[in-house]
């Protein structure tokens, strides 16, 4: 990354010379226990177009690394040192910095794909200035299965090998018979995938009311709400086989993640406090089908996002007995509203008698 391009150098490494300004664009340091990342030299910061930073050093040590602004246990950024060294602009892009809290090494991470990893393509893409999102491939899969099947009909053969002319208005009327075609079976598909729609479970698998647990199992409901200057609200509720609330957990932290990266933070904390509390046997539930399906696939990346699953995936294998679940919004009320609780750099942990009459009325509600 810090070689130099020299007097005489070959076809081959001018071009390798060229790229490497695709890698300074696209690489970020991923701050596990800061000790090898430079702050003033190093690209670490989330959510900038450099992920350098930009504040004047002044008199502070060129040589300080990420750890020396981290808090005593390294689990959290040390506001007053943060305050001290950085202009304002700057200070909520490092407040916003993931922490990875299991005393991992740094990392690189390929900041130019969602899952953190480099592949070429995105190089590419980023080298001939193509930024078309990874989503956009579904679109283009939907037209070439069209152009695929129009290709085949009768309507070209015409035009192609006799010569008829065929009208716009025919091709338009033919084209939305193939898309509507397409939607069917896509739907059927989903359908078949899904085995048919079930009592209080939707086609996405996801539950449509929120159901009290088995017996002997603890059912943890979490939520997250990110909102500019507001910082980064979680909401967790722990209820029993009764559908009765043990425990509510709210905090709202200095931070604004990207809004999976929230989810799955929140998804951490309520794994965490339940481990605190020496439950067992939980069923966690969220209304972010993103953490799930990470969760449940093992997925694995180099990104915040991932790197939170992997810290949720860590810290619940200490449970006897865990499963995951995708809901629907109506159904996680409770966490929805307890994430919105709490003021910015504040925490509350309640139990079931010392709740807001406003979240024990959301709660009853449920069970109705």
């Amino acid at each position: 990354m810090k070689a130099e391009l020299g007097t005489n150098p070959s076809y081959t490494w001018r071009g390798i010379f060229e790229a490497s300004g695709v890698l300074r664009a696209g690489l970020r340091r991923r701050i596990g226990n800061g000790l090898s990342t430079r702050v003033w030299s190093d690209p670490w910061l989330a959510g900038t177009k450099t992920h350098k930073v930009l504040s004047p050093r002044g008199e502070a040590d060129e040589s300080i690394v990420v750890a020396d602004l981290l808090s005593a246990d390294g689990r959290d950024w040390n506001v007053h040192k943060v305050r001290t060294l950085f202009l304002p602009f700057e200070q909520s892009y490092v407040l916003n910095t993931r922490i990875n809290r299991e005393d991992c090494e740094d990392d690189w991470v390929w900041n130019l794909e969602k899952d953190g990893t480099y592949y070429v393509k995105s190089a590419y893409r980023a080298l001939v200035g193509d930024n078309v999102a990874e989503e956009g491939q579904s679109n283009v899969d939907r037209n070439m299965w069209v152009w695929k099947r129009i290709w085949k009909t009768d309507m070209r053969n015409k035009v192609v090998f006799e010569g008829t002319k065929v009208s716009v208005d025919k091709c338009v009327k033919r084209v939305s018979e193939l898309l509507r075609e397409m939607a069917g079976l896509r739907e059927a598909v989903e359908e078949k995938r899904q085995g048919g729609e079930q009592e209080g479970v939707d086609k996405r698998g996801a539950c449509v009311r929120w159901c009290k647990p088995v017996q002997g199992l603890m059912k943890i409901n979490v939520d997250a709400r990110v909102a500019e200057r507001s910082g980064l609200g979680i909401g967790a509720v722990y209820r029993d086989e009764m559908g009765g609330i043990r425990w509510g957990w709210a905090e709202r932290r200095r931070a604004e993640f990207e809004p999976s990266v929230a989810e799955a933070e929140a998804m951490l904390a309520g794994v965490r406090m339940a481990r605190r509390m020496k439950m067992t046997d939980v069923c966690m539930e969220t209304d972010c089908k993103d953490v799930i399906d990470a969760i449940t696939s093992r997925r694995t990346g180099r990104s915040d996002f991932h790197s939170v699953i992997s810290d949720i995936l860590l810290a619940s294998s200490h449970f006897r007995s865990v499963s995951w679940s995708f809901v629907r919004r109506n159904c996680n009320h409770v966490a929805h509203e307890l994430a919105h609780f709490c003021p910015i750099g504040s925490s509350n942990l309640f139990d079931g008698t010392t709740l807001p009459r406003s979240i024990i009325d959301i709660a009853n509600a449920d069970l109705i």
